[in-house]
């Protein structure tokens, strides 16, 4: 008897379908079900049943709608942190730049004159350049209102993360129900929802599962899907998380091949498939590198120039935002360690860390996942192992790696994050072990989801929808007493009951109240009060869980479908996690900020010109009332006093340049700059040495404004030029502390004096060179242009934070451009890979229909 062809083996293996599904798809080899496109056909009916099926995944996007409603219709706006005085101004800055050429912004090198002595736009990864929905969103709404713009652009990020979440839950065979609870857990777990204040690591975040999932599943992964998720990740602002995925599906590969080999009874497979299987990650890795190029280079070539990567970096700084050991108790009590702000209740730092280290800042003020997800988790732990579920184990090792990398410090011996410092080169240049976070939501959200499927297979088989008889139904009193007489219920309460105790002892023992300048003083009774509020509804989410295992129970005799209470399942997750958390996206009333920034912009002196700013600090940071009382509405009265003193990018708003603005990365001439000059124990007159930095003016926290006349470029002869090492920084600054601009000495590198011969004369402006200037040089005649060809002149970087060129006698005109060497060799890598990866699938089903016309030919 003939083989059957390869076409007709394909076929009769889509077409195994599983009778108790009622969507009546097709299952693949992993249980999960198998497409349209899959099956070869397509018709309206089927597209409608496949939708009326896939209904639960609009649940996760609901809620987190809900949460954000109020900045979605505009009448609020993200506040708190990094999202108000950061990225707010600078997404609109971006913006801006990018509309003007709004098909084309990805082909052109943009330069930032704002910040410090100016930098490259792309930079700084976090700005999201070329990302392509932030610049859609951008494009679309930020005319209106910036602060609408952003709130879309990162709910659009909360859901996609939800439906990602629910994809890859689906992908690992999980019933639509069950997959919902991936979909709830993930984007509102702590470590995710709170990553609104920080919109580029939520991009990460939203990515993650795609990612994840294309490359760790082994039947249906994608490694284009994969490397389009991975490039997202860094263009959006992420690259960090990028690298982690890729470390963790290492990591589950080998895992899995482990556990296959161990496991005796089951079939060993081929080494081949393993290297394939390695092959994805490295093909996926590769593509994500070339898709991303330009924002790579740009990132690589600004970075090398930073503190970042040219110092030695200490452990406070590598170690910054540990997550503390203790805190893993919130993953089952919502917030219950209290809060920060807007009223300080925080109470784990005063109990067990004493004075404030940047090692202890906190990342997220919750981690909370939710009590009914952690019982579906562990149902999950406990079957999949008596099952020698691979899928489980791989899940259970994920988060508990993640976990362990969160700690940082807090690890053991410091590992695995002080590994990753050690081994992985140029990690330290990356920060904050929290970064990790998301993994472990990830991870406790596809466990509980697979525990949901397993509960949900274990009841379907076991007890059977089935019309009973109303005298063989259990009755209402036996449920209940049944119910009540659950061990597990009542040890829940007193182990609550204990904690409680402990808590209570915990806080009566603190001597010393902290303080905090602006969040006021510390309230003892609120912090016992938000104890008690977590204890109780942490119980009660566990007596509601029990509730729904206790009726599933006598579902069969009940009348009551697994697939309901799969609904129920879904439905006390999502009230859970939405009451719990529904402060953990800070947002402020924008009509109260603009009726007190008009009150507070009288006493602020009016801005006009262009110049360099240099922001000026007062003796408090901060208004001394703040620390001796407590407000509600104190985070309203922060954003309105971060704006004042143009905190953070805040200046960007107004087209504003400043000096010492906050920025993620800035070169290492300035941080050696602010090293030697805020360590000087002379007197250092500060108006001199900023007309030397270029600065035309200074501003006070409370606005008050003071200018002064600067020179836009500057001339020096050759024996006026020094090399940097026998003209140090502390010489420097002395010099341009009595001098200011005009100083008579000048600092360049030693290319730089090559260059230089008598008659020649350095021109010099106080705009950085970071290798990507160039200028040309026009001779003038009287006051008309020489009609010549331009003479090319090389930029050299002069005192470490400025740029000039040797010019020839006579009168020229200096025109400056930026073109960096590198970036349109990568943005034309970048297009070519597009392309590939776009003209891929035609090419693939073009193959495939020649060879299915040979083979039936044949």
């Amino acid at each position: 008897m003939p083989k059957p062809s390869a076409i007709n083996r394909v076929a009769a293996w889509f077409h195994r379908v599983d009778p108790t599904d009622p969507s009546g798809l097709p299952k693949q080899a992993d249980g999960s079900q198998s497409s349209g496109a899959q099956q070869g056909c397509w018709s309206p009916l089927r597209c409608w049943s496949r939708l009326r099926d896939e209904w639960p995944v609009w649940l996760g996007p609901l809620c987190l709608t809900w949460l954000l409603f109020g900045t979605l219709i505009g009448r609020e706006r993200l506040a708190f942190r990094d999202v108000s005085h950061f990225y707010t101004p600078l997404y609109q800055y971006v913006g801006e730049r990018c509309a003007e050429r709004p098909l084309s912004f990805f082909f052109h090198a943009m330069w930032n004159p704002h910040d410090q002595t100016g930098m490259p736009l792309a930079g700084e990864t976090t700005t999201a350049v070329s990302y392509p929905i932030r610049h859609v969103v951008y494009l679309a709404f930020s005319r209106d209102d910036s602060t609408l713009a952003l709130a879309i652009y990162v709910w659009l990020h909360l859901v996609l993360a939800s439906v990602a979440a629910y994809w890859s839950a689906r992908k690992f065979g999980c019933q639509p129900a069950s997959s919902a609870i991936a979909g709830l857990a993930y984007p509102l777990s702590g470590a995710v929802l709170f990553l609104t204040t920080n919109p580029p690591f939520l991009v990460g975040a939203a990515w993650l599962p795609l990612a994840m999932t294309s490359l760790i599943h082994r039947e249906s992964g994608s490694w284009k899907l994969a490397a389009i998720s991975l490039s997202m990740m860094v263009l959006g602002g992420d690259p960090q998380t990028a690298l982690h995925v890729v470390m963790m599906a290492g990591l589950w590969i080998a895992t899995q091949i482990v556990l296959s080999n161990w496991q005796r009874h089951r079939e060993r497979r081929p080494l081949s498939k393993s290297v394939r299987w390695f092959g994805r990650v490295v093909a996926a890795s590769l593509f994500a590198v070339m898709l991303s190029a330009p924002q790579i280079a740009s990132s690589v070539a600004w970075a090398s120039q930073s503190g970042r990567v040219a110092e030695t970096r200490s452990a406070s700084q590598t170690f910054a935002f540990s997550v503390g050991p203790w805190r893993w108790a919130e993953l089952a009590f919502p917030n219950g360690f209290g809060s920060p702000w807007p009223i300080h209740h925080r109470w784990d730092r005063p109990a067990f860390l004493g004075e404030f280290r940047s090692i202890d800042a906190l990342w997220t003020p919750s981690l909370y996942v939710g009590t009914a997800v952690l019982v579906l988790v562990a149902y999950a732990v406990v079957s999949g192992l008596a099952k020698r579920s691979t899928n489980t184990v791989s899940f259970c090792l994920m988060s508990v790696f993640a976990a362990f990398a969160a700690m940082g410090w807090y690890g053991p011996w410091h590992a695995p994050y002080q590994w990753l410092v050690d081994v992985v080169p140029g990690y330290d240049a990356f920060r904050y072990p929290s970064k990790w976070l998301p993994f472990v939501a990830y991870g406790v959200s596809m466990l509980a989801a697979l525990g949901a499927k397993q509960w949900h297979e274990t009841k379907q088989s076991q007890h059977p929808v089935s019309r009973t008889s109303p005298d063989s139904q259990p009755r209402i009193g036996h449920l209940f007493r049944e119910f009540a007489g659950q061990k597990a219920i009542w040890v829940a309460g007193l182990l609550i009951v204990g904690l409680s105790g402990c808590v209570w002892l915990t806080l009566a023992s603190i001597e010393t109240t902290p303080i905090d300048s602006v969040w006021g003083p510390f309230q003892m009774e609120r912090a016992w009060t938000a104890w008690l509020l977590a204890a109780i509804h942490a119980w009660m989410v566990f007596v509601m869980a029990m509730a729904i295992r206790n009726t599933g129970r006598y579902a069969g005799q009940l009348g009551v479908s697994p697939r309901k209470l799969g609904c129920l399942w879904m439905l006390l997750v999502a009230t859970d996690l939405v009451w719990a958390q529904r402060s953990l996206v800070p947002t402020i009333n924008l009509q109260a900020e603009q009726t007190a920034w008009a009150a507070a912009s009288k006493i602020i002196d009016p801005i006009s010109g262009t110049r360099r700013w240099m922001r000026m600090g007062d003796s408090s940071e901060f208004p001394k009332s703040w620390s001796e009382s407590s407000d509600a509405e104190r985070l309203l009265a922060l954003e309105v006093h971060d704006r004042c003193r143009w905190q953070g990018r805040w200046h960007l708003m107004e087209h504003h340049s400043v000096l010492n603005s906050l920025v993620s990365i800035r070169p290492i001439a300035m941080d050696r700059f602010w090293d030697v000059a805020l360590t000087e124990n002379e007197e250092l007159n500060w108006r001199n040495l900023s007309a030397w930095l270029g600065v035309g003016g200074s501003r006070s926290n409370g606005g008050d404004t003071e200018t002064w006349a600067i020179k836009s470029t500057r001339q020096h002869s050759l024996d006026e030029v020094e090399t940097e090492h026998r003209f140090p920084w502390s010489e420097r600054i002395d010099l341009a502390s009595r001098l200011g601009e005009n100083a008579n000495r000048i600092a360049l590198e030693e290319d730089a004096i090559q260059g230089g011969v008598p008659g020649l004369t350095f021109v010099s402006r106080r705009i950085y060179q970071d290798g990507g200037w160039r200028a040309e040089g026009l001779r003038m005649d009287g006051a008309i242009p020489d009609r010549s060809e331009p003479v090319t002149m090389r930029v050299y970087r002069a005192d470490g934070v400025g740029q000039g060129v040797w010019c020839p006698p006579g009168d020229w005109t200096i025109r400056w451009i930026y073109d960096p060497f590198w970036h349109r060799p990568a943005c034309g890598l970048a297009v070519v890979t597009w392309v590939l990866i776009v003209a891929s699938p035609f090419r693939r089903k073009r193959f495939a229909e020649t060879k299915s016309e040979r083979a039936t030919i044949c």
